[in-house]
Parts: structure tokens; sequence; C-alpha cells
């Protein structure tokens, strides 16, 4: 038998699986470290278990998918809006992939797409977090984007980032109280590409270097109400945890 885990926002089960409170839409659901073989699981209601590529570097709250190539690929379609929420962290200043799929083919089955990338980028003192998804409009695919500057190293980050087509794109970094959001030319739909992935994309040559402590996927733009309460229990998971946000 499994330990259920009760605390204010949060109820999990130790081992076996887990109940989210925000369930609308939810295709995704991991948190990672302890050991090598829960790396690939899905703890989403129903949900199937996604593929791990290469070796990735377990911890014992969280996993490091190095060196470039080593990912997780969810083996779920980017849709036409998605939420996703993720804890992170960077020990060094770096790039980590969150969320990508990245010059994968479209799923048109017309060429490749720059998708979707949630990633950070690393400067002289600190990181810009870069959330970017691609439009399209007739055969022209135009990258969208929004960023936050100023993210530093050793540091946890419980980040949301929610695509609605046709609308909006933002992102929010629920424990810093930051935001960004993007309204201005989001009129035309994702250009739909490939499964997504964890901890690197289609072009197997880009470097992640970061900490991925949980991961969660909805193929809904949740709405603000819903991103609050799945934040709170994803805040309450972590500090059960001991991962100080």
């Amino acid at each position: 038998m499994g330990t259920r885990i009760i605390t204010n926002d949060f109820v999990g089960d130790s081992g076996l699986g887990f109940d989210p409170l925000v369930r609308r839409g939810l295709q995704y659901l991991n948190f990672f470290g302890g050991t090598a073989d829960k790396t690939g699981r899905n703890l989403a209601p129903g949900g199937a278990a996604a593929t791990v590529l290469g070796s990735p570097v377990v911890q014992e709250n969280g996993v490091q998918f190095t060196p470039a190539g080593t990912l997780l690929d969810t083996g779920i379609l980017q849709s036409l809006d998605f939420t996703f929420f993720t804890i992170f962290n960077c020990p060094t200043l770096s790039q980590i992939l969150l969320l990508s799929n990245f010059n994968g083919p479209r799923q048109s089955g017309s060429g490749t797409t720059q998708g979707v990338t949630l990633r950070t980028q690393a400067g002289s003192t600190n990181m810009t977090l870069n959330f970017a998804v691609n439009t399209i409009n007739g055969s022209t695919s135009t990258q969208q984007s929004v960023a936050l500057s100023g993210l530093l190293a050793n540091t946890n980050y419980l980040v949301c980032a929610r695509f609605k087509s046709g609308q909006k794109m933002d992102f929010k970094i629920i424990n810093k109280a930051l935001s960004a959001e993007k309204t201005s030319g989001m009129s035309d739909p994702a250009d739909l590409g490939a499964k997504l992935r964890i901890g690197g994309s289609y072009q197997t040559d880009l470097t992640n270097a970061g900490i991925h402590r949980m991961s969660a996927l909805h193929n809904v733009a949740l709405t603000d109400d819903e991103i609050t309460k799945a934040g709170a229990q994803w805040t309450a998971w972590a500090n059960a945890l001991g991962v100080p946000l």
C-alpha cells in the first residue's frame, strides 16, 4: 500500500498515484526524482506513460536531462490550446528546456515548425524565461513570444504557461507573483507541431542544464481560477517535500 499524503491544498498518494484538484484537460502529470523508474510515469488519470530517451540524472526531488539528446517524450501532440505547469531549478545560469517540440514535424504533414518552446536563456548575471508558440496564417508561420527576465541560479520557480489559440498567450512565475501576456497579433491559430517533450526538443543538439521537479500538461487553456487552484496544490506539494518556493 502507498502512503496517503494530505496537507493544506495537497492531496497525494506516495508511490501509487495522485489526486489532482484540477483535472480538466489534464493529459500528463509527473513528479520527478527518487528513482529512475519514476521518470517516465504519467500520474494523470488514464494517462499513458512517457518515453525516456537517454539516461537522465535522477536526484532526490528532480531529474536532469543531460547531455543534449537526453529527454522525456510525453507522447502528447501539441493542442490548439494548452496550459503547462512546471517547477524547476537551474543550479547555474543555463538553458533549461521545460517544454518543447521545436523543429518537429507539422501535424498537417507539411514540413516542420518551431512549434512550442518554454525555456530559460542565460545572461551574464541572470536568466530570461521565454515562452514562444508559432501561429499560422496560410503558409506563413510566425513566432509569438513573451518573456520575463531576472531569474536567478539555484532558485526554485513554479511557472504556468498558457496558450489560447486565436486570442492570447501568457505565463506566470507563480511563487514570485510575476507575469507576462501577449494579446496583440494573436488572431491566428497555433501552427501545430509534434509530440511535446520535456528536457529537449526535436533539435537534439540543444543543451539542457537544470533540474526538472514536476510537470503538468493540460490540453485546454485553464481559467485564472483553475490556475490559482492548481498552483496552490503544486506549491503545497513542494512544501510537503521540503522544496522551498
